[in-house]
């Protein structure tokens, strides 16, 4: 990988900076980074081809996606997307405008377990538009390299956490911290004894890039996990025992998204390259722990700041005890600052539809939204401000 130009898809999301850190480490000649927040869509064909044809990418490691939350909103235009850019991508690879693919697939597309642990020969059961958007996304890559002899592989990540995964997201591990940190009770949707296979983010960066490097891997798809299968009341139990939480666990109705049993066989990827985790649950949750909390503290300062100018403080010097005051008081009374509402559905439209304003489909969905603010508005409240009694 040294002095190769590469390009990594999907890059400000979560996954890709991790994989993005570790790729520096290989000294590659130059790392561009592609997404919409960079003014590069995947899903426009001409200008995708004019970025390879300017810049003479060698490798791209395909991390774009859209979240899966947002398929259960506008599934049409999820599904499409995630296909186009998997299209678009083998397309141009297939006429040489860049070198090598290497595809990040998601564990989503095998659905519940129907055997376990899970081989790359598991059975195709997405559940999702999310989960078979990227089922098919895989399948198109795969008939490229039999028909046209692409130099592609398939790493098929499962639940992966870490340091700056996005709490909104949804992730059980980022959003139990979050809740804990915050003095609320940790939630479980259903009973808790659904299984995932989590998978440290440090680990699965290293996973992926041993992927490219390994050329036994053309053509195949490989399971990149932990190997180790817990209930996500194992989890939430665990990070209340390292947070030192005694609340009691909160049991919700089970969301219609979650598959049941996930438990991965990596043994493909030991045999090819001898992949093998290096942090255990314990000790990836504490790294992940740990680095919520500073994020937290300074989260803290920022809102106390922002308080006091906006007059919500009577002291000259602001103290984390009165933004903590501040933020109560808003959750007793499940009430947030107009202004406040305002930045959450702009973060929301930015995250959710893009920013482009040459797609059509995005515009689309972007006018559709702003004609339903005040239901994001409740959503927002309802998901962000509750305070369960």
């Amino acid at each position: 990988m040294k002095n190769k130009i590469i390009a990594v898809t999907g890059s400000s999301g979560f996954l890709a900076g991790h994989l993005i850190d570790e790729l520096h480490k290989e000294n590659p000649k130059k790392i561009y980074c592609l997404d919409l927040q960079r003014g590069l869509d995947i899903t426009d064909y001409h200008l995708l081809k004019t970025f390879f044809k300017i810049h003479k990418v060698d490798i791209v490691f395909d991390l774009a996606t859209l979240p899966l939350p947002l398929s259960l909103i506008n599934p049409y235009r999820v599904v499409s997307k995630i296909i186009i850019m998997a299209l678009n991508l083998c397309e141009l690879c297939s006429r040489g405008w860049f070198r090598t693919l290497i595809h990040i697939s998601s564990s989503e597309v095998y659905g519940s377990a129907i055997s376990v642990p899970m081989s790359e020969d598991h059975p195709l059961n997405p559940i999702t538009p999310y989960a078979s958007a990227k089922a098919s996304a895989d399948l198109i890559i795969l008939s490229y390299y039999k028909t046209f002899g692409i130099d592609t592989a398939i790493a098929r990540c499962f639940n992966a956490y870490g340091e700056r995964q996005p709490v909104e997201l949804g992730g059980v591990i980022p959003a139990t911290i979050s809740r804990i940190l915050q003095g609320k009770s940790p939630i479980i949707y259903g009973n808790g004894k659904q299984t995932r296979d989590f998978t440290y983010v440090k680990d699965l960066v290293k996973g992926i890039i041993e992927v490219y490097k390994c050329k036994e891997t053309r053509g195949q798809v490989i399971n990149i996990a932990n190997g180790e299968e817990y209930s996500i009341k194992e989890i939430v139990e665990k990070i209340c025992e390292l947070l030192k939480c005694s609340k009691k666990i909160i049991y919700k109705e089970q969301r219609i998204a979650d598959v049941e049993r996930h438990w991965a066989d990596t043994s493909l990827a030991f045999n090819l390259f001898k992949f093998s985790p290096q942090f255990s649950l314990e000790e990836g949750l504490k790294r992940t722990i740990n680095w919520y909390k500073k994020k937290w503290i300074y989260d803290y300062n920022k809102i106390a700041q922002r308080a006091y100018k906006l007059g919500r403080l009577d002291q000259e010097k602001i103290k984390r005890s009165d933004a903590e005051d501040y933020i109560r008081e808003l959750e007793s009374k499940r009430k947030i600052a107009a202004e406040e509402i305002e930045l959450l559905i702009s973060f929301w439209l930015k995250r959710l539809v893009g920013r482009t304003s040459n797609d059509g489909l995005a515009i689309t969905h972007k006018d559709e939204i702003q004609e339903h603010r005040q239901q994001i508005a409740k959503a927002i409240l309802s998901k962000y401000m509750v305070v369960e009694k």
